[in-house]
């Protein structure tokens, strides 16, 4: 089992809406079409002959002015708005990344984050509520494509996401030794290392690379009584490298 995803600096902001009425419900999906919703709030009714102590004057959409008690709510429309920004990682680790995105106007209250693998359920999926623009995720699984959706959330509801997918690096391997030494090969073995890989790289003195699918590999062609330094790292989505781990041998003469 695997321990649960930490947000850093993060804020906590109550995710429970207004008490309202609909006017009508919509379904937002990520079309640029852009929807409005009429949401009603409560408000008292006020006599009109009756002396107001704490009175405001509220002007109506249809142009008539009404004194009322200045804490009565008034009724407003909300409008659904699409949501275009851009979604960047950075600083991207063997267990760890940074998220950032860009501020969205128009009485946003917060944004919630949903982070979520491929593999993982509703029940594995792990959210944020932020009042930032940034977060940064740790404690994730080395060589895991992770998937990040960004909801600006305005009047209680969420607006259309923006979306982001990212690999964390993969993990040394370990135990990395040579097991066989000959006038022009030389056979490396090494133990996988814990997360997702898809192969390995070994390089030869920083110059010739080869991938290769198991975890013991024969390097051949090389010149006899040559000192060479042998770099052995794992590989996710054929070009994220993880970091290498490297061994020293002579060939024999």
């Amino acid at each position: 089992s695997t321990s649960p995803t930490t947000y850093k600096n993060s804020t906590s902001v109550p995710t429970k809406p207004p008490n309202t009425t609909m006017g009508m419900t919509t379904s937002l999906t990520e079309s640029s079409t852009v929807t409005s919703t009429s949401v009603t709030t409560e408000a008292s009714d006020t006599d009109p002959d009756a002396y107001i102590e704490d009175s405001c004057v509220a002007l109506l959409s249809f142009g008539m002015w009404w004194e009322k008690h200045c804490s009565d709510l008034l009724p407003y429309i909300c409008y659904d708005e699409v949501f275009y920004g851009t979604v960047v990682v950075s600083n991207t680790t063997e267990c760890g990344a940074s998220v950032r995105w860009n501020e969205v106007t128009g009485n946003i209250t917060h944004y919630r984050v949903h982070l979520s693998t491929q593999n993982s359920t509703p029940e594995m999926n792990e959210f944020a509520i932020l009042n930032e623009t940034e977060t940064e995720f740790i404690d994730l699984k080395p060589g895991t494509l992770y998937h990040v959706q960004v909801f600006p959330v305005k009047c209680g509801r969420d607006l259309n996401p923006q979306n982001v997918s990212f690999y964390t690096l993969p993990k040394k391997i370990s135990n990395l030794t040579i097991v066989k030494v000959e006038t022009e090969n030389v056979t490396l073995k090494w133990s996988a290392p814990y997360g997702g890989y898809n192969l390995y790289s070994v390089t030869v003195s920083g110059k010739a690379t080869t991938t290769n699918n198991s975890e013991k590999y024969t390097v051949m062609n090389l010149d006899a009584g040559v000192l060479y330094n042998f770099s052995v790292c794992a590989v996710v989505n054929i070009s994220i490298y993880g970091q290498p781990v490297s061994i020293v041998s002579y060939t024999s003469e």
